[in-house]
């Protein structure tokens, strides 16, 4: 709008006022709907960044949205570039039937351009129009460059070619913002799914270095089987601890394709057994087993793409023996990893695997089989007196044990309170989750009358007295994990290209009128010094 403006207001002062000219409006009325224009789009933008406050006088707070200023703000935008279409013919001198012509001329390939859009979809009558009156205004102004050109007036061509630019931009804005489509998907790991006519695979996560920003590789093939992978990236800004998303833009001829990052869940790594979550150098209990976290083993290269390792190196103690295991996961492409599990000696059955990493806390997450747990069988939230059953056992949620929980001692252990009812041996058992120093550890109990069946906590909330109970059967089926999802808003815009395109011919034009302008003012003030002489 400002660009459009500042356009006709240069153009104003151009009307011819000689008798023997034919301009298309005279000053003032050119002059009178201009400045109408601008008042009526000052007057929009003030009612409607208003309306919270003259809404609150009446009634409840409430705002406008973007139907408001289209309804409102499209008029206006038609009057000016119809007006802009005018430029050419603001200074006319040829005869009535010439400018009839060339007015008619400008028209029809506007129309025919209209047609054109109409077929490929364009509707909304307001929409329609204001892309009839760009296409004027394209035309016109081009038809006007054209025959400064031809008559090697190529410095007066300036600003004619400027508007012809600003012709191109107003239809690339108008098809690009209101025939766009938009939808949103969520994608797993490696599974593909039909969005507008192409299908999108996420790929996973790749970060060819420690210090590279992460960049979602999704893969995303048209109906004609041309393939591209796009790039989306999220990272927090260090500055202002604040979530980024830079979106992949895939330029094509006749439109553009957006992929715009929302959500990212990293998932998680099958787990089977007991959980242990312990950093550089701290140990962990799990059975039997002190296990102790000594450092990292890499193998591989960053820039490697599946190629990298990650490994564990574990001092493990137990019944009188001291050993070393290195658990690994491998990468499988990008961003999907292959837990390894590795035996341990001397227990049979007994393997941990590594099953998650992360690199900012220096933490490995650890499954350790054989010691009982198992797949979770069954698993409720219960409040304080709910119960839940599993093989004729009743558990019931008695209250939180907080009697080691001292949170200024950085100790946050936490015991869920159950009372067992039904089976053989009734009483009273509570698994515990130790926090603080230590990192995240489970303290399983075991249900009395039911061999190998271990019971444990998870969410709780003590202030809701509520508390997530997780029952551990060796017969239940494997946990197979989550997988690693990207959430994205697809959109395509038509035609954007117009938009820039039209950009570029607003600068060069631009800078042609400027350097015009500039000669004239050099010439205008070497006469007068010249004539003061």
């Amino acid at each position: 709008m400002v660009l459009g403006f500042g356009a006709l207001l240069w153009r104003w002062r151009e009307i011819p006022t000689e008798p023997g000219d034919e301009p298309f409006f005279s000053r003032t009325v050119f002059f009178v709907v201009a400045i109408a224009a601008l008042l009526g789009t000052a007057a929009t933008v003030l009612v409607g960044t208003s309306a919270p406050l003259i809404t609150r006088l009446a009634t409840k707070t409430s705002q406008v949205g973007p139907s408001f200023y289209n309804r409102v703000i499209l008029p206006i935008g038609i009057v000016l570039a119809t007006l802009l279409g005018t430029v050419p013919f603001l200074q006319w001198k040829g005869t009535s039937k010439d400018f009839r012509k060339r007015l008619l001329l400008a028209g029809g390939l506007a129309i025919a351009a209209g047609v054109v859009s109409l077929v490929a979809g364009a509707h909304g009558i307001l929409y329609v129009m204001f892309l009839l009156a760009s296409l004027f205004a394209f035309f016109s102004n081009l038809l006007k460059t054209w025959d400064e050109v031809r008559q090697r007036r190529f410095r007066a061509a300036g600003g004619y070619l400027a508007h012809v630019g600003l012709g191109l931009m107003l239809a690339g804005i108008i098809i690009s913002s209101a025939y766009d489509r938009s939808e949103k998907v969520t994608l797993a790991l490696n599974q593909s799914r039909q969005v507008m006519g192409y299908t999108l695979t996420f790929k996973g996560v790749d970060k060819p270095t420690p210090t590279a920003r992460e960049a979602m590789l999704i893969e995303v093939k048209d109906k004609n089987g041309s393939t591209y992978v796009a790039r989306p990236r999220m990272f927090r800004n260090e500055k202002t601890n604040q979530m980024v998303a830079n979106p992949d833009v895939h330029v094509q001829l006749t439109h553009d394709v957006y992929v715009s990052p929302i959500e990212f869940d990293p998932g998680r790594l099958p787990e089977h057994g007991d959980t242990l979550d312990i950093g550089k150098g701290q140990t962990g209990k799990i059975g039997p087993l002190e296990i102790t976290f000594d450092g990292f083993e890499m193998a591989g290269k960053h820039s490697e793409t599946g190629k990298v390792t990650i490994g564990a190196r574990l001092t493990v103690k137990g019944r009188g023996q001291t050993q070393t295991v290195i658990p690994a996961m491998h990468a499988a492409g990008p961003g999907e990893f292959t837990a390894v599990p590795v035996e341990i000696l001397g227990f049979k059955g007994a393997t941990v695997a590594l099953n998650g990493v992360n690199a900012n806390t220096g933490h490995v997450r650890l499954s350790v089989t054989g010691f009982g747990g198992g797949g979770v069988a069954k698993s409720a939230v219960l409040h304080q007196g709910n119960a839940l059953t599993y093989k004729s056992v009743t558990l019931t949620f008695d209250d939180f044990d907080l009697s080691d929980f001292d949170p200024e001692a950085n100790k946050i252990n936490i015991g869920a309170v159950l009372k067992i009812t039904g089976g053989q041996k009734p009483g009273e058992i509570t698994p515990r989750f130790h926090g603080g120093e230590g990192g995240p550890r489970y303290e399983d109990a075991e249900i009395p009358g039911l061999p190998g069946v271990k019971v444990r906590t998870g969410k709780m909330d003590p202030n809701e007295k509520t508390v997530e109970i997780q029952v551990l059967d060796p017969d239940a089926p494997a946990d197979q994990g989550e997988p690693m999802r990207f959430s994205v808003d697809v959109t395509v815009k038509p035609m954007i290209g117009l938009l820039w395109s039209g950009l570029v011919v607003l600068l060069a034009g631009g800078i042609m009128a400027v350097i015009r302008r500039g000669d004239e003012f050099s010439t205008a003030i070497a006469a007068q010094s010249g004539s003061s002489a």
